[in-house]
């Protein structure tokens, strides 16, 4: 069963070690900013629309505002502050100065840690490649004309960091009893839910979550299903194609499986927010949203998707024109989650042409 003492939460914050006091659904940006002083990193919309908040984690630019701390108990954490012996930060941080790609400064930290995740990832650096990159970045100044050139400079030359290769082990079962739980496996979820809230809410990456309750987390019990290996992953068989349902949409658009098959779900991928979001948001969590405008559910709907749902009674799976039945509202049974989406594959029919 969970724990009855809250477990102690650690992150791996620029390079130290650190104990976080906070309550682990309360947004790592805050946590960053008043527990631990890093002011660099800003908060804007608190919607992961404008950028301001850009860090990164296990190697991934995401949105401080719309992580848990909780989500991120040993993980790897760097902020802008993390990046000034980096030799990558460093490029980018003297390359904004002298193509005066620095104006008010606000946002000038997201922008950097956003081009760090561009200049480390082996992807071109042409103009297209960084307004992508940097298509989750707001500039309050109107500055984009520097900054696309300050990044273009600073990529001219192919640059190392070894904070690309620097991943966390968030394995841990990290529990505040009746608050917050992060189980480690299915087995341990069903053997255990019963101890702890029966209204308790399931969240993996957050951002649809965080944002329609940003100002009741507190009030709301969280079992986080981020780190099951059960229900991550993309495999396929000579019929199908499984994705699981923590699957992020950057694992999704850069998966060589869906390309080749569901051309159109990488399409979709690709639009859902920006690359913060991307490594952040997760499909399960797009089609439990049930949104009219959620951006991954046209392509789904195209490739006749099955919804797999997994409660302690076992699995069962539902066509999506079934499962979703109207704005904000699905056909998930009390106690049951989405664990996969399940597409057939059928030969030429979802080529893009």
């Amino acid at each position: 069963m969970p724990s009855e003492k809250p477990t102690r939460l650690e992150m791996n914050v620029n390079g130290v070690n650190r104990t976080v006091s906070a309550d682990p659904r309360t947004p790592v940006l805050e946590v960053l900013r008043e527990e631990f002083g890093l002011r660099g990193t800003k908060y804007g919309c608190g919607e992961g629309e404008c950028g301001a908040c850009t860090i990164i984690a296990d190697g991934q630019t995401i949105c401080a505002c719309l992580a848990t701390c909780g989500s991120l108990a040993e993980a790897e954490v760097t902020t802008v502050e993390g990046l000034e012996n980096d030799p990558a930060g460093v490029r980018l941080f003297n390359s904004f100065i002298d193509n005066g790609a620095v104006q008010c400064g606000f946002c000038t930290p997201g922008f950097v840690v956003s081009a760090w995740g561009l200049l480390t990832s082996a992807k071109k650096t042409d103009a297209d490649s960084i307004r992508d990159a940097l298509g989750g970045n707001l500039c309050r100044c109107t500055g984009y004309t520097k900054i696309i050139e300050a990044v273009a400079d600073a990529g001219s030359q192919q640059v190392l960091s070894p904070l690309s290769s620097r991943m966390g082990s968030v394995t841990a079962d990290v529990c505040m009893p009746q608050r917050y739980w992060r189980p480690r496996t299915l087995a341990q979820l069903f053997s255990e839910n019963a101890r702890f809230a029966i209204e308790a809410r399931f969240i993996a990456g957050g951002t649809d979550l965080m944002v329609q309750n940003e100002h009741h987390l507190g009030d709301l019990p969280l079992i986080d299903i981020s780190s099951m290996p059960e229900l991550s992953g993309i495999d396929e068989t000579e019929q199908q194609v499984r994705i699981g349902a923590t699957t992020t949409w950057s694992e999704i658009r850069y998966s060589s499986i869906v390309g080749e098959h569901f051309p159109l779900l990488s399409l979709a991928a690709a639009e859902i927010g920006g690359i913060q979001i991307q490594n952040r948001a997760t499909i399960g969590g797009n089609i439990v949203n049930a949104s009219p405008a959620a951006d991954g559910l046209p392509a789904l709907y195209v490739y006749k998707a099955e919804i797999e749902l997994v409660s302690a009674e076992g699995r069962r799976t539902v066509p999506i024109c079934d499962f979703i039945t109207g704005p904000g509202r699905t056909g998930l049974r009390g106690g049951e989650m989405v664990s996969a989406v399940l597409l057939a594959k059928t030969g030429t029919a979802g080529r893009v042409v």
